[in-house]
């Protein structure tokens, strides 16, 4: 069994066993490993996405992929080859997502059932028994449009994301530019986890996006800072999320800076605590330039995926909306990219007047 994450990977395994547990069916079980050893002399894998090339030279008898929307047709390069030596069937599950990737490719060759492909859609069945009316409605309510399509009524985005729509269509090469507005989102690299630097530029365009969790976190710091002087000369600010590591980790990298004789560069560093509230504002004002096609993104396959996957929650209790990544996703790229953005709005919202005066019966404007 393949998911996209590793997390979820030990959900499902600790799911399974729970329960079978007190079948009398399980002869070992490992909780490190993922793997589940049957008294038949079976053993069931748990894998996920995030192994990547670690995934290849298996054989298996059956192949799920679980929550395949989200796994990318890489994934599916390398697990494919599993199922060759016995022929083995494959069963893909997931919640829908967009029209697009290997999930929604073999959506429709089953419901053609072409190439012994079956489709099996679950919103074509009564579900009244798990959601009535009255539960679709609040549902409804306190989803977005495109969450409520894809997770209640289980249909498929036409290219749109959970929170975010009109997304591939601001993909584009940005134009150069003179002033440049950052945003960076710190991680310290575990879980897979993603130190994340965007950057816009004065026309609302993503000029530069570098991500990576594959350092210890000094030099993290020692990369952005080299980052922050490549672009030096264009930089007005960075805003860096101090909530969290992000304060020590901004402390670093002010160190970074200086240590390489660029003292003079950290005026450039905002830091900024991103509350719900003001998560929502810079949600809300990528939105807007989303729909309105006010901005530009580049051709990011990971951006673009988790601009997509971004979903919205809602919390009856205290009545509010949070936004995060799915269980098991991550944001990474999002979140810098919204503090780029909130940067650049920052710096560029601006109205302008008109002062009209009147001369010898004529209005002269400034």
């Amino acid at each position: 069994m393949v998911s996209p994450t590793l997390n979820q990977s030990r959900s499902l395994y600790k799911e399974i066993v729970n329960a079978i547990v007190e079948s009398g069916v399980i002869k070992a079980k490992n909780e490190t490993l993922l793997t589940i050893d049957l008294i038949n002399g079976s053993v069931i894998f748990f894998k996920s996405a995030e192994q990547r090339d670690n995934l290849r030279g298996f054989h298996v008898d059956f192949l799920i992929l679980d929550e395949a929307a989200f796994l990318g047709d890489d994934i599916l390069s390398l697990v494919l080859p599993w199922r060759n030596v016995s022929k083995a069937n494959m069963l893909i599950v997931s919640t829908p997502f967009r029209k697009d990737g290997f999930y929604y490719r073999y959506y429709v060759m089953g419901t053609l059932k072409e190439k012994n492909t079956v489709s099996i859609d679950w919103s074509e069945y009564d579900t009244s028994e798990l959601l009535s009316d009255e539960q679709k409605e609040v549902y409804r309510q306190i989803l977005t449009k495109n969450q409520y399509l894809t997770e209640i009524e289980g249909e498929f985005m036409d290219g749109d994301g959970m929170v975010f729509s009109g997304i591939l269509e601001c993909v584009g090469k940005p134009q150069d530019g003179s002033r440049y507005f950052g945003g960076i989102d710190f991680s310290t690299g575990s879980n897979n986890d993603s130190t994340s630097f965007s950057i816009f530029n004065e026309h609302g365009e993503l000029v530069y996006l570098h991500y990576f969790n594959d350092m210890k976190t000094f030099e993290q710091m020692n990369v952005l800072a080299d980052d922050i002087i490549k672009f030096k000369d264009k930089l007005v600010s960075v805003y860096c999320e101090n909530n969290s590591i992000g304060d020590p980790l901004t402390d670093v990298l002010r160190k970074c800076l200086r240590d390489k004789g660029y003292a003079t560069l950290l005026g450039l560093i905002e830091e900024i605590t991103t509350t719900n509230s003001l998560k929502v504002t810079m949600v809300n004002q990528l939105q807007v330039a989303l729909e309105q096609k006010h901005v530009k993104l580049l051709n990011d396959k990971r951006l673009l995926n988790e601009l997509a996957a971004y979903a919205a929650t809602y919390n009856s209790k205290t009545n509010t909306i949070t936004y995060n990544a799915p269980q098991g996703l991550h944001d990474d790229t999002v979140m810098s990219t919204l503090l780029a953005f909130h940067n650049y709005k920052n710096h560029n919202d601006f109205v302008q007047y008109q002062i009209g005066f009147v001369k010898n019966n004529k209005i002269k404007r400034s």
